[in-house]
């Protein structure tokens, strides 16, 4: 008997924890919290020209260049930042929207030299460099999940802002040649992605891990500043074409409050 006593009481417990644990959550409302996680960034910067009769560069240095001036800037970062948001639940379905404003720092170089090709600049070269930075990320996205126990499994996506820093040298040991091409602007892309948040004791707390992917499309630009020779000689003729576009796969965990 006492056996089977202890027995009803194991069982007792045992399903009072999993009634507990499987007792819907209320998501409903509105939420504060923190995140804190990774960035891959992938971009691919371009410079290119055109040949003219009165520019500096030869047709095979404008081709040579075409192939110097495509460039990928990669870069690995940290990111985190804070959030707000706003729940509304039916049964088990979760409509939302949330807004954050992270640290997302890439910053990320590269350089190119090519040697010249036509017969009067044997033994010379030119040298392409392109930069790009980012210090943060905003992002305004609704949400929708399924609520299930504690757990609530989402999917988000909507607007992303960045501020792009883009830079581009060009300059040769031929003649001195020096032109550069850049720009420092806040560019609207869009975000996507998924994730789910498990509710704590007490229930005003919650933890998430999320995914999220961004893209900000393609930024384009042209300069006609190239120079050469001492004193400078201004080649406006040669137009040099900019272009870059990144995205970036960020992962990230975070707790909010909700009230």
């Amino acid at each position: 008997m006492c056996t089977l006593k202890r027995f009803l009481l194991a069982s007792s417990i045992v399903l009072g924890f999993a009634s507990a644990a499987s007792a819907q959550s209320d998501w409903h409302g509105f939420y504060v919290g923190g995140n804190i996680g990774g960035a891959i960034h992938r971009s691919t910067a371009d410079t290119m020209s055109s040949f003219s009769q009165s520019g500096y560069l030869a047709a095979s240095s404008v081709n040579a260049l075409t192939i110097a001036g495509r460039q990928r800037l990669n870069n690995d970062s940290s990111t985190g930042g804070v959030e707000v948001g706003f729940n509304k639940q039916s049964e088990n379905t979760v409509f939302g929207i949330e807004t954050d404003y992270v640290a997302l720092r890439m910053n990320v170089s590269r350089s190119n030299s090519v040697d010249y090709t036509c017969p009067l600049c044997s033994g010379t070269n030119f040298t392409v460099s392109q930069l790009l930075k980012t210090r943060w990320l905003y992002t305004l996205r609704p949400r929708f999940g399924i609520a299930t126990g504690r757990m609530l499994y989402f999917v988000t996506g909507g607007l992303a802002l960045t501020k792009l820093n883009y830079q581009e040298t060009f300059s040769d040991n031929f003649a001195s040649a020096n032109g550069n091409g850049e720009f420092n602007k806040t560019k609207a892309g869009w975000t996507a992605g998924l994730g789910a948040s498990f509710r704590l004791n007490p229930e005003r707390w919650s933890v998430k891990g999320e995914y999220l992917y961004t893209a900000f499309g393609r930024s384009t630009i042209t300069s006609s500043n190239l120079s050469a020779f001492i004193p400078p000689v201004a080649f406006p003729a040669n137009v040099f074409n900019h272009s870059v576009a990144l995205h970036s796969h960020i992962l990230r965990g975070g707790v909010d409050y909700r009230w």
